[in-house]
């Protein structure tokens, strides 16, 4: 069932149960009938709906979701979380919003096994094999004179040697791989270290 969106000047409407979104028949300025269409709704990176109606004469990105909650449910809150009963964030039928606080929601979603948290190990764990890979992968780099093209100096890796020039590793990278002239003023190449 098509129902009339709240504060949106009777403009747009959300159907219970389709999860849709539409705009309403209206009258353009030069008197012309508009045919209401359905819009398209977008996925954001958070995995939800959003759609973008005009409302007072400005586009707005609204979360379809809270469009049909505030439509169709009795105890809509905006200070609220609208949580998505089956888990699937594109799910947008009424019988499949719930109005739940913040922290029903976070438990609904480990419930669900969409929040990941892991333990302390795990995390450490993590990060010793990230630095065991950058070590294993890192490639030397040489620093060389920008005028006489001479090695100054040579970082085990490019870490390192944005680390000593307070760099970020990408501006040293972009200047080893010739992408860039210079960084911090020198010029920079990737070596072999068999061939020393």
């Amino acid at each position: 069932m098509w129902k009339v969106i709240p504060g949106t000047n009777e403009k747009y409407s959300a159907n219970d149960e389709t999860g849709e979104i539409k705009s309403n028949d209206r009258y353009g300025t030069d008197g012309r009938k508009l045919i209401g269409t359905i819009l398209k709704p977008f996925v954001i990176n958070s995995g939800y709906e959003v759609v973008y109606p005009r409302i007072n004469g400005k586009t707005e990105r609204c979360l379809v979701h809270r469009l049909i909650a505030k439509t169709f449910l009795s105890n809509y809150d905006k200070t609220l979380d609208v949580n998505h009963i089956d888990g699937n964030k594109r799910n947008n039928v009424l019988s499949n919003l719930e109005m739940v606080t913040r922290s029903e929601n976070i438990r609904h979603s480990i419930r669900m096994g969409l929040t990941r948290f892991d333990t302390p190990a795990q995390i450490a764990a993590r990060r010793k094999l990230g630095k065991i890979l950058r070590q294993k992968y890192a490639k030397t780099v040489a620093q060389l004179d920008p005028i006489a093209n001479e090695i100054i100096y040579i970082f085990s890796s490019v870490v390192e040697a944005a680390n000593y020039h307070s760099l970020s590793p990408s501006t040293i990278g972009l200047a080893a791989r010739g992408i860039n002239n210079t960084a911090a003023g020198f010029k920079w190449k990737y070596i072999n270290t068999t061939e020393m």
